[in-house]
């Protein structure tokens, strides 16, 4: 696909409200043509995050050192992002998967040599009072990742944690057990 026809794609994407089509759009033409300014602006105005917007604003800029748009961009993206002083969490529940492995692919994580993740166990009790039996790994889990822009991770098998004391095991155990009968 050639850049000016991803660009009226994406546009179409954009106007119909369709912000992750429309992003694809974009994408496929920057990919096809570096140097489109409008390209690299409606990806901007389509970003899925504001550091993904702020790459294609510098992208902008190195086409465009003068480009008003892509400055006023900058200036304002940039301050939401510096406010973002924790690390990025993702949960993923089965309702949000689709977006967070969107949001993994995207250019985010582009310049990225390793993750680290922690995995939270939540049992509930089959009666309305009992309490929960919740435990997580002792520490976070660091993957090593391919240099370069992230396109597939081999898949990654995730163990439980042990609960912490055979106490908690034998009550999440007697928890799964009423669910199953």
């Amino acid at each position: 696909m050639d850049a000016q026809h991803a660009i009226e794609r994406g546009i179409a994407a954009a106007r119909a409200n369709k912000q992750r089509t429309a992003y694809y759009y974009f994408y496929a033409a920057t990919q096809a043509d570096p140097d489109n300014e409008q390209a690299w602006l409606w990806r901007a105005s389509t970003a899925p995050q504001p550091r993904d917007a702020l790459f294609c604003l510098a992208a902008v800029l190195a086409i465009n050192p003068d480009n008003p748009v892509a400055r006023h961009g900058i200036e304002q993206i940039s301050a939401a992002v510096a406010a973002e002083a924790a690390p990025d969490t993702l949960t993923i529940t089965r309702s949000n998967q689709k977006n967070i492995l969107w949001e993994i692919f995207s250019d985010k994580y582009m310049k990225e040599t390793q993750f680290t993740y922690t995995v939270q166990v939540e049992v509930a009790g089959p009666g309305f009072t009992d309490p929960p039996v919740q435990y997580q790994t002792a520490k976070p889990v660091t993957v090593a990742l391919p240099a370069g822009r992230i396109k597939y991770l081999n898949p990654l098998k995730i163990s439980l944690p042990s609960p912490a004391s055979q106490a908690d095991t034998d009550l999440a155990n007697s928890y799964i057990k009423a669910f199953s009968d």
